[in-house]
């Protein structure tokens, strides 16, 4: 069974892009542990998800001692251990390794590990769908407009923390390129690299962020090359909302302050300074109207940038309800 995220640009029917969705469906130890494979090969560098490396890194759940085969293949002098079970390195390029690995595969294996995960992959990207059909005006219902509308061959440069995770919920597009600073895993430069990024290719590139990555990189537009071919689309909902998400911070005083840092800011201000175009959205309806002008030329031929305001304290639960709906539909 292969398993991806956005950012390796791997489209098969049969892999899973979406492993969240999935994850996030398990009820029991028991179900979590038909999950887990025998032999795990990895190729490339940064995970995103949190819950993949928690389901496949040795827990105290799992029978002792340890005895899962981990293999990762590069020809990289430095790797990681990230999921914590490495037993080989094999210094190969991955096409060259699978080419030679397939011939070594039962093709007739009694075992039903891939149909597993597909069939779950399949389900929960169907009740995926079915939650947005009615799903209330937020973050994710955001993103779902905005991923359906981007221009075919889209350079997609994703934000770190909630912006990239919200993008790998979503089914993959084979017409879009995606990437994102994740090496760092830090807001450091996002707006920076997708202007690099637009200047380098004659793709329509479009950057997606959270408000704290984009305030906090606003000077990248202080650039005399700007591409007519950017566009940068703002999540503001009025802080680091990935810390309404993620456990922890939420139990603390320091949440708005210090982890969230709460904010009343708008970016048309800096789009007015630099003389970028600026399109505003607040609603369902606002931003499907906004979209249609944001991807039109522009008569200036300058980039533009549209905010989308979204409800601070209404984000995270519509993300909890939807994980909850996908695990209620899936165990009934």
């Amino acid at each position: 069974m292969v398993l991806t995220e956005t950012t390796a640009n791997l489209n098969h029917a049969d892999f899973c892009p979406a492993i969240d969705r999935v994850i996030e469906t398990f009820e029991s130890l028991e179900e979590t542990q038909r999950f887990k494979p025998d032999l795990l090969i990895t190729i490339g560098h940064s995970i995103v998800s949190k819950k993949i490396k928690a389901l496949l890194r040795p827990g105290i759940e799992d029978v002792q001692p340890f005895h899962r085969t981990t293999w990762h293949v590069g020809k990289e002098q430095f790797y990681l251990d990230t999921l914590q079970s490495l037993t080989h390195h094999i210094p190969a390029f991955a096409n060259d390794f699978f080419e030679q690995f397939i011939e070594y595969i039962a093709p007739n294996s009694n075992s039903n590990y891939a149909e597993i995960w597909q069939n779950r992959n399949s389900e929960t990207e169907k009740y995926h769908h079915e939650y947005l059909k009615t799903c209330e005006w937020s973050d994710l219902k955001a993103f779902e407009r905005v991923l359906d509308i981007l221009p075919q061959g889209t350079n997609l440069q994703m934000g770190n923390s909630s912006a990239i995770r919200y993008v790998l919920l979503f089914p993959q597009r084979k017409d879009v390129l995606y990437n994102s600073n994740r090496g760092v895993a830090g807001i450091d430069g996002c707006t920076s690299t997708a202007i690099g990024a637009a200047i380098v290719n004659n793709r329509p590139t479009t950057v997606i962020t959270g408000d704290i990555s984009f305030f906090y990189d606003s000077n990248a537009f202080w650039n005399s090359r700007l591409p007519e071919n950017l566009r940068v689309i703002l999540i503001n909902n009025g802080g680091g909302n990935i810390f309404r998400i993620i456990p922890g911070p939420d139990t603390t005083n320091q949440l708005e302050d210090y982890f969230e840092t709460h904010h009343n800011l708008q970016s048309k201000h800096i789009a007015n300074l630099f003389d970028l175009n600026y399109y505003q959205a607040n609603s369902e309806e606002t931003l499907a109207e906004a979209l249609k002008l944001f991807y039109e030329k522009q008569e200036n031929g300058r980039p533009a940038i549209l905010e989308i305001v979204t409800p601070r304290f209404e984000n995270d639960k519509v993300l909890k309800r939807y994980f909850e709906f996908l695990k209620e539909r899936i165990h009934g």
